[in-house]
């Protein structure tokens, strides 16, 4: 009875783009997309990288720690990792190490598929990257570059007062 229970919740888990064997949630760029859209008058930044990127890694505690100072504030964090799927079990346990403020979620793609254009149809594939993102007035930033903490606090800054 334990088993069959437990086996329905693991399947119940997969079918939410939940990745039961590295423990963090899996999303399509489409899925992504809806999921931002959803945020309405919340301004989303979104940082998409991956283990290999050095930039990459050295800008996450600047995430981290906007994510935690506007946790009470319309922003929403999201870490987004690009690294393909044979690496998932090493982004996670870099993750579990780490214990950010804010989701970290797996972007489960195909080779050569140019998912970017789903997200920001200028966006040239470049690493790191960072989306901020508002639906409710059509906000869609793109920044192809390494972001310090000062920097990304000056664009959190300026779209959290122009609403």
């Amino acid at each position: 009875m334990t088993r069959g229970f437990s086996i329905g919740v693991l399947l119940g888990l997969v079918g939410v783009g939940y990745s039961p064997r590295e423990g963090l949630p899996v999303v399509t760029p489409t899925e992504l997309r809806q999921r931002l859209q959803q945020h309405g008058d919340t301004l989303v930044l979104v940082n998409f990288w991956a283990t290999w990127c050095r930039p990459c890694i050295e800008e996450l505690p600047a995430f981290d720690s906007v994510a935690r100072r506007y946790r009470d504030a319309p922003l929403r964090v999201y870490l987004v990792n690009v690294d393909f799927r044979s690496q998932w079990q090493r982004v996670a346990v870099f993750v579990a190490r780490r214990r950010f403020a804010a989701p970290v979620f797996l972007l489960s793609y195909g080779r050569g598929d140019r998912w970017m254009d789903t997200l920001h149809p200028q966006w040239s594939g470049s690493l790191p990257a960072t989306l901020l993102w508002r639906a409710s007035d059509s906000v869609a930033v793109l920044l192809e570059e390494e972001l310090s903490l000062e920097e990304l606090e000056q664009y959190v800054q300026h779209y959290l007062v122009h609403r």
